[in-house]
């Protein structure tokens, strides 16, 4: 997610897609038919509808399609074979990874992982320092970190969920969240 955020006026066209089981890639790809209104979006058969996006990213270049939870390698190989015109790139937790080349995601170290929460919870600014952050929400946000064990994909997916609400990062054990706000 970081790479697409950073690389956003790179491609012309982002497109994720769940990459957990045949079915979610071939479901996924005939909602991309949709999204690129393609003229086979209504066709019942799914497996055209799959052709048809490939065609797409033959037939157009400077794209990035991101595959999510690539962990069957073998299983994603049909759906991206003669993709040369874009960028594949994709989540795994496979060890194995054959020919592809892999940049392993490191889990955060606490300072950057509170700085990180917070900066895409929106609820600092891209320049504010860790030692800036008032104390209390610090702490707040170290228990969140401490708690999803600095995962880089666990802390976005927390801070998308706080800038969402609008609830504040109290301690994820304390229910309710005294920080949300009545909608």
């Amino acid at each position: 997610m970081e790479y697409a955020y950073r690389h956003k006026d790179d491609y012309s066209h982002i497109l994720w897609v769940k990459a957990e089981s045949k079915e979610s890639l071939t479901s996924d790809f005939a909602q991309l038919a949709s999204l690129l209104n393609l003229p086979l979006k209504q066709e019942q058969d799914q497996q055209e509808v799959v052709k048809a996006v490939q065609r797409w990213f033959s037939h157009h270049d400077h794209w990035l399609l991101l595959l999510d939870n690539a962990d069957d390698l073998s299983l994603i190989q049909s759906f991206i074979q003669d993709l040369q015109s874009g960028h594949v790139l994709f989540t795994t937790r496979a060890q194995a990874t054959g020919t592809i080349s892999r940049v392993e995601v490191r889990k955060l170290p606490e300072h950057e992982g509170v700085v990180f929460l917070l900066r895409r919870a929106k609820l600092i600014t891209t320049d504010t320092s860790y030692e800036a952050i008032p104390k209390e929400l610090r702490t707040q946000a170290l228990n969140i970190v401490k708690e999803l064990d600095g995962l880089p994909l666990a802390l976005d997916q927390a801070g998308a969920y706080i800038e969402e609400t609008q609830c504040g990062p109290a301690d994820p054990r304390t229910l309710p969240n005294p920080w949300c706000r009545a909608s």
